[in-house]
């Protein structure tokens, strides 16, 4: 095998890894429900409270997506998230994609 084969099959493999798949099919990761505002004074709370559908864990976005107004609050959601930051048992999560159900 030459060096172009070489430099060839390592550049196709590196572009193979690095493609993301993208949702073909439009639908959500995750559903659930924004509560409303997380008041406890503690060094870990804050935010907006955010339960996720068949998780019981504690979910927390720091600040309300633009869709959303508080006054609506609580509202079913359908959205893609990442992680944020973890805080104690608390995860933050940045919502990436919404819509609201």
């Amino acid at each position: 095998m030459n060096i172009k084969n070489i430099i060839l099959a390592s550049l196709l493999s590196v572009a193979f890894i690095s493609c993301e798949k993208e949702n073909l099919d439009n639908t959500f990761e995750t559903q659930g429900v924004i509560e409303g505002a997380d008041l406890a004074l503690c060094a870990c709370c804050g935010g907006w409270i955010l339960r996720i559908d068949s998780d019981t864990r504690e979910y927390r976005l720091e600040m309300l997506p633009e869709e959303i107004d508080q006054d609506s609050l609580p509202i079913d959601i359908k959205f893609d998230s990442e992680v944020n930051r973890v805080c104690g048992e608390i995860t933050y999560l940045n919502i990436d994609r919404l819509e609201l159900d």
